[in-house]
């Protein structure tokens, strides 16, 4: 059995079970990933992908983090579709940054996306603290900040959250 597991600011959630599903079962765990200063856990491969393009400086501060995440997504799929040697049973990945969003033409194998959190721009993620009142840029920004996650949502074949 072959996992990649996909992230960009490695080792995060999946730190504890790669090495362990490596170590215990002997599967081989391979970590794709943008963080290039945390070494790779015993007995499992570390690839390394670059960040390409992302927002400009000039980009509306609503669309940044969705240039950004698109960024991730070509650099993810670009390393990899060079590694020929990655031939992955199973794809785990966060969703959001866009990392594994166009992995399923690289793969015949499942899609498995990690959804943590889905951004409530009323009632939850603004408004809460009196010191950062709501305006209306952080309102229309917090409004698109879901984009890359229901991209992710769409894409692939299961999705996992640890809440409701």
């Amino acid at each position: 059995m072959h996992i990649l597991f996909i992230h960009q600011n490695f080792p995060a959630q999946f730190r504890c079970i790669a090495p362990r599903l490596a170590g215990d079962y002997g599967w081989t765990c391979t970590f794709a990933t943008h963080n290039a200063t945390v070494p790779a856990p015993p007995g499992v491969r570390k690839v390394l992908y670059p960040l390409r393009n992302g927002p400009h400086p000039l980009s509306h501060p609503c669309t940044r983090g969705f240039e950004a995440a698109t960024g991730h997504a070509v650099g993810a799929y670009e390393a990899l579709k060079h590694r020929t040697d990655i031939k992955p049973d199973l794809v785990v990945a966060h969703s959001g940054f866009g990392s594994s969003l166009y992995l399923p033409y690289l793969y015949d194998c499942p899609l498995l996306n990690f959804f943590e959190f889905y951004f409530r721009p009323v009632g939850q993620d603004l408004g809460y603290r009196p010191e950062l009142p709501v305006t209306e840029s952080s309102l229309l920004r917090w409004r698109t900040s879901n984009a890359m996650t229901l991209h992710d949502l769409e894409s692939c074949d299961r999705g996992w959250s640890p809440s409701e």
